[in-house]
């Protein structure tokens, strides 16, 4: 964790409603006030409103209802894995597929803001609005269906949206339909070879706008890396 993660760990475990002072923050990080001060800037500028209150301290009063890399990584802090972040992108998947190459190992996550060829199940493109979560996640298992775990990811994203999101979706293999129009779309791609455990790529897409929640993209991100990475019957 880097500094203004630390920060950002310790108001966000703070007791509700308390002051974390920039004191504590001060002593605990080994920096200055005026250090401490602009980590808290950095924060605020990735969308989370903060109070600031002489002799009481730093609190958030409201998490960001945009994409933040800080927040996203903090609702990801307790799983093992890595997270890479970009304004724009060709395509997550391939981002992916670089950073392999680069020797990045698994398991690992890319996320980006935009992507101009996003790509969808046979070699079609995904187009997506603005808002849209685009992520990719790439981990290792012995399975090696991608299909049945295509399939089940749809359907494990339709649930949790439907419990915790009062949004209804109908699942149609790889993809989620809401008022019969597409939402989302997962694709996974396989590397591996016999005898050696799988990489999976998923691929996951979903247009947040259609269903008026793209100000709870960084916890929908973070509970479909969650859903896949905590599920040990998943892969």
């Amino acid at each position: 964790m880097n500094k203004t993660e630390q920060i950002l760990n310790a108001l966000l475990t703070a007791p509700d409603g308390e002051y974390v002072s920039g004191e504590f923050l001060s002593d605990s990080l080994n920096v200055s006030r005026v250090a401490v001060w602009e980590y808290i800037e950095k924060l605020k500028k990735q969308g989370f409103q903060i109070e600031a209150l002489r002799k009481k301290g730093y609190r958030i009063v409201e998490s960001p209802n945009q994409f933040s890399e800080y927040f996203f990584k903090y609702l990801l802090k307790d799983l093992e894995c890595e997270v890479f972040s970009y304004e724009s992108l060709d395509s997550t998947n391939t981002q992916v597929l670089r950073l392999m190459s680069e020797g990045v190992a698994p398991t690992f996550a890319v996320i980006a803001k935009n992507q101009s060829k996003g790509r969808a199940v046979r070699g079609k493109e995904w187009k997506s609005s603005e808002g849209a979560l685009l992520l990719s996640l790439v981990c290792e298992s012995k399975n090696k269906n991608a299909k049945i775990a295509l399939e089940k990811l749809a359907k494990k994203i339709a649930q949790f949206l439907k419990k915790d999101f009062n949004t209804l979706c109908v699942q149609k293999e790889n993809t989620l339909l809401y008022k019969s129009k597409k939402i989302c779309g997962v694709l996974c791609e396989t590397f591996g070879e016999l005898n050696y455990k799988t990489k999976f790529i998923f691929g996951i897409g979903i247009d947040l706008q259609k269903i008026g929640l793209e100000s709870k993209i960084n916890e929908i991100a973070a509970r479909v890396i969650s859903e896949i990475l905590s599920d040990k019957n998943f892969l």
